[in-house]
């Protein structure tokens, strides 16, 4: 067992249960020494922060969430860490859920929506745009980005105020973790406090995992290569015999499934070499994943496609050496990861976020969620911690009861049903906020109940 993983293990299994305290939803931690609201240290409070998402990676494919064994290292980081158990994603791909992740708002917020592909709002956010990087330059923090997804680079303008962005577009794990340890090296070597920020594309498709993680008994033999054209597959598969169906789908989801636990040792690696180099010993580590991925739940492939549980779903956590451990059961957003940073190394934005401080938030509070693509309807989500209504423009409306349908495929929307009627009025002002941004598009088909 690596060192630092047996550190993170000890003194419990990787994937045991959680044994942290549940973090309350009141506003008592605020103010306590070492920390603030679910963020509590034995000591000083971290002066480095190396921040890692992962992109495309669905909740239930860890193993903590799971049950299975492909995850031991994050299963440690969230072991020791504090784990937001009820995280969702702004959106349902990477433009808009990083510019939560970056900035404590939705793009629509700072008047653009990447890649509408909409002549009435912009693709590309304003040079007035604040970041977390800017606000942490000014505090004297070196920032760095590694991204191995372009759209979360310079190609959409998202990440403004990194002092430095290596673009390493689709390369896998471990080219990444082989850069971010030279960058942490030399970063660490520099006076001053930094900001690492790691952005990893697996498991996106195309899902070609090394061999070494995939396990064969695990899918019945498939004649195609899923790795090469799994889109074009997708089209063929209402032709298929049920059996043939099933190779594919079992074949998919153990291609997937491997990707992240490829993706795992690289975390592995780099968490056990940043550690040996006395780099962990004040860095605070943030774990997000920006969406997750339809796996033929509802007969497609992909994701940006629905704000349903698949793909909006999420996984956040915080860890540190000094960090009690403990888990927030509430619901958080994206931006409430931005809001509790700048609230941690007291930061004033300009203008609020639109987070809240992980570990204060009201526990019936409800968390909504947008998505937008030319030629389809804009679609809206409002969610608790047990229910989810989903909206779109061309009037379609679906409920689903998360605590008793975890993969929320059964639609039991009521207009009269009084858990819908609360979750509306939570997500009528962004149905607002949206048609207002896009006023050419024709008037949303009855919004409300």
């Amino acid at each position: 067992m690596a060192p630092l993983l047996a550190l993170l293990l000890a003194p419990q299994l990787a994937c045991a249960p959680p044994t942290g305290p549940r973090i309350p939803s009141t506003p008592s931690l605020l103010g306590h020494a070492g920390g603030t609201g679910a963020l509590v240290f034995d000591g000083d409070v971290p002066t480095n922060l190396l921040f890692i998402s992962l992109d495309t990676t669905r909740r239930d494919y860890l193993g903590r969430f799971s049950g299975g064994d492909h995850t031991p290292h994050l299963d440690a980081l969230l072991a020791q860490g504090v784990v937001l158990e009820a995280h969702r994603s702004c959106s349902n791909w990477t433009a808009p859920s990083m510019t939560c992740v970056i900035s404590g708002k939705t793009p629509l917020a700072h008047g653009f929506w990447p890649r509408s592909f909409d002549p009435a709002i912009p693709d590309r956010p304003p040079r007035s745009y604040d970041t977390l990087p800017m606000y942490l330059g000014e505090l004297g923090f070196q920032s760095v980005l590694i991204t191995a997804n372009d759209i979360f680079s310079m190609a959409l303008g998202i990440p403004e105020g990194f002092d430095r962005i290596i673009d390493m577009d689709q390369q896998p794990a471990d080219q990444v973790t082989t850069a971010a340890l030279e960058e942490l090296a030399t970063l660490g070597a520099q006076p001053g406090p930094w900001y690492l920020h790691l952005h990893y594309i697996d498991p996106h498709a195309a899902y070609c995992p090394p061999p070494e993680h995939v396990d064969p008994a695990a899918y019945l033999p498939f004649p195609y290569d899923v790795c090469t054209n799994v889109y074009g597959l997708v089209r063929a598969y209402g032709s298929w015999e049920p059996t043939l169906q099933r190779a594919f789908l079992d074949n998919v989801r153990e291609l997937y499934r491997a990707e992240i636990a490829a993706w795992d040792v690289q975390l592995g690696r780099l968490l056990d070499e940043a550690g040996a180099l006395g780099l962990l010993e004040h860095t605070l580590v943030v774990f997000v994943t920006d969406h997750g991925e339809q796996l033929m739940e509802r007969g497609l492939i992909g994701h940006g496609l629905t704000l349903s549980q698949e793909e909006n779903r999420s996984t956040a956590a915080f860890w540190a050496k000094s960090l009690r451990p403990g888990v927030v059961g509430d619901p958080t957003v994206h931006q409430d990861l931005t809001e509790t940073l700048y609230t941690l190394w007291g930061i004033t934005p300009a203008t609020p976020t639109e987070g809240q401080l992980v570990g204060t938030a009201d526990s019936d509070r409800i968390v909504t969620a947008l998505n937008y693509w030319l030629d389809a309807p804009i679609q809206l989500m409002a969610a608790d911690r047990d229910r989810q209504l989903l909206y779109d423009t061309w009037g379609d409306r679906r409920l689903y009861r998360t605590d008793v349908d975890p993969a929320g495929l059964d639609d039991v929307y009521d207009p009269n049903d009084p858990d819908v009627i609360a979750l509306w009025e939570v997500l009528a002002p962004l149905v607002e906020q949206a048609a207002a941004a896009w006023d050419h598009l024709p008037e949303p088909v009855a919004p409300g109940p």
